[in-house]
């Protein structure tokens, strides 16, 4: 018996034959392993720089609710990097044989906790951009404010994720091809669990789909104000140069009277035309002078960077949980999904799962594409070292 595994199940598998098995799938998840681990460095690097800039290098100033969240989100992305990458590295180095059943269920929660944390984070900035642009007289969040919103994020993600420690777990599964078990770490198949599952899929459902459509509403109204503000400056730019150059054509013969002296000195300075350049030169420099100082503060779209900003990376998180919902929902009206799945579909399957980590790791470069002081920080950092 020493060749040979007894499983619960009492079906026998040779032990080389079951290593060569699982060696093929860690082989076959190669390249999501590889991905996992770029994913892993490049995600930690890229949020430890923007906490450590915003934290310790960027001083308080304009803009400041702003980066407490883009702070908070970092340490989502952070957290979410770390234990969604290394978990699904443990589990491409383990296909057949996880057995660890506390680590996976702490994994799932804390997996959970960071992802539902984040989403909540995400809502609480749609409202305070809500609120800024949309209801500029109205009190706005304060640093305490800020700090209770995101404790509340982060207590109340830890409670929708509180049920996947009894949810989820280390659980035994019929190796595809083989009439035998092995051991994965994901939803726990139990018959006394199921009504249990299905409640809290409906919650998480309920819970998502509400915060995507607050979401999307209240930018929808932040981008039409923020639409119609640059466009209502616009149109008063464009007033207020056409009154500027009625009322410059209008007063022209005083402007030349009081040039004076000035005009004497330069009227000699004809070019080989006959043109009076300086003195023309200098009309043109007094009446921009005059259109700099009667024309109001310009308004333009980077004035709202910010909420550009955030507004990318709510699209980008949406977009980057659509396939893991997606499979999510096939999982819940085909229970044997992956087992009907072949090699290549399973590897696709997978990236498509933990698409939403790409996400935690991008996010520091749209911070960097939207804050030019973030950017004149890392350059600082990095040409000091």
């Amino acid at each position: 018996m020493e060749n040979f595994t007894i499983l619960p199940s009492g079906n026998v598998l040779p032990k080389e034959r079951l290593y060569e098995r699982s060696q093929e799938l860690v082989t076959l998840l190669l390249p999501n392993t590889i991905l996992m681990f770029l994913l892993l460095i490049f995600g930690f690097t890229g949020n430890v720089i923007i906490l450590y800039c915003y934290g310790y290098r960027i001083k308080k100033g304009k803009g400041q609710s702003n980066r407490d969240f883009i702070t908070c989100l970092a340490t989502y992305d952070l957290l979410a990097c770390v234990l969604g990458s290394s978990f699904g590295i443990a589990l491409n180095f383990h296909p057949l044989d996880f057995k660890h059943d506390v680590v996976c269920r702490l994994l799932w929660f804390a997996t959970g906790t960071s992802v539902f944390g984040a989403w909540l984070i995400l809502a609480v900035i749609a409202i305070h951009r809500y609120r800024m642009i949309c209801r500029p007289l109205a009190d706005q969040l304060t640093v305490s404010g800020r700090r209770k919103s995101a404790f509340m994020a982060a207590l109340v993600g830890s409670i929708v994720a509180f049920p996947s420690l009894f949810l989820f777990g280390a659980h035994e599964f019929t190796i595809k091809g083989f009439d035998s078990k092995g051991y994965t770490c994901g939803k726990l198949v139990r018959e006394d669990l199921k009504i249990l599952q299905s409640f809290y899929d409906l919650v998480i459902g309920i819970v998502g789909f509400a915060t995507f459509f607050v979401i999307l509403i209240l930018y929808c109204f932040v981008g039409r104000v923020i639409y119609l503000r640059v466009r209502m400056q616009r149109y008063n730019r464009k007033r207020v140069t056409t009154v500027l150059q009625e009322r410059s054509s209008s007063t022209a013969e005083k402007d030349r009277l009081s040039a004076g002296s000035r005009a004497i000195s330069t009227i000699t300075l004809f070019d080989s035309k006959g043109d009076l350049t300086s003195l023309q030169s200098e009309m043109a420099n007094n009446l921009k002078i005059k259109e700099k100082k009667n024309t109001p503060n310009r308004l333009r779209w980077k004035d709202f960077r910010f909420s550009f900003m955030f507004i990318t990376i709510s699209v980008m998180y949406i977009v980057s949980y659509l396939p893991r919902t997606y499979i999510s929902i096939r999982e819940r009206l085909d229970t044997d999904l992956w087992k009907s799945l072949t090699d290549q579909e399973t590897v696709l399957y997978l990236f498509l799962y933990r698409m939403y980590i790409v996400n935690s790791v991008t996010n520091p470069i749209v911070y960097g594409v939207f804050d030019s002081r973030l950017r004149k920080e890392i350059r600082k950092v990095v040409c000091t070292r």
